[in-house]
């Protein structure tokens, strides 16, 4: 592994505050870590700060958003999918997007913040690792402290887990479910 590729893929929503992790790469070490972004432009004015945000970092890139069915082959090229998402509201505080499931089908180690829904499926299946709190060094130590022992158990972990992980998984439960509703 020549530098650890850290990947954070959805929408370039300024209420995501994703300029977090542009400031969580001020703590990790540039010869290191390397953090790109696929990004939907669904804030063209907001993308364009993080462009500019993170014009004199060397070790941060954008690469273009692919097609839902390209998503986890493009984010297999990666070691850590990442995510900061403050709980400043009901919806972020109990949040558990379908980035984190695209990262465990991609067999990526994963590292957030300690958002209540995600942390539980972090530990339960340990793939990956929850900061302290939610600051841009928090995640950064937390990443740091990472070997590449630690995340490639995590990548394996990510794998042993997917197929339980996955939609077609969770369509048969919900299946079950519906099923033994009374009507």
């Amino acid at each position: 592994m020549n530098k650890i590729k850290l990947i954070h893929h959805g929408g370039a929503i300024k209420s995501r505050r994703l300029d977090l992790m542009i400031n969580m790469m001020n703590y990790l070490d540039k010869n290191k870590y390397e953090l790109t972004f696929m990004l939907i432009k669904n804030d063209i004015k907001y993308y364009n700060y993080l462009l500019k945000l993170s014009k004199n970092i060397s070790n941060i890139n954008f690469i273009e958003p692919v097609s839902f069915f390209e998503i986890i082959k493009t984010l297999n090229k990666y070691d850590i999918g990442i995510y900061i998402l403050q709980p400043h509201n009901f919806n972020n505080k109990y949040a558990l997007p379908n980035k984190i499931f695209e990262y465990v089908q991609a067999r990526l180690a994963i590292a957030i913040c300690p958002s209540i829904e995600m942390s539980k499926i972090i530990k339960q299946y340990n793939i990956g690792i929850c900061s302290d709190n939610f600051t841009p060094k928090s995640l950064a130590n937390a990443i740091s402290s990472l070997s590449i022992e630690k995340i490639m158990e995590y990548k394996n972990n990510s794998h042993k887990y997917a197929k339980e992980l996955s939609s077609d998984e969770n369509l048969i439960k919900i299946r079950n479910i519906i099923s033994d509703l009374e009507i």
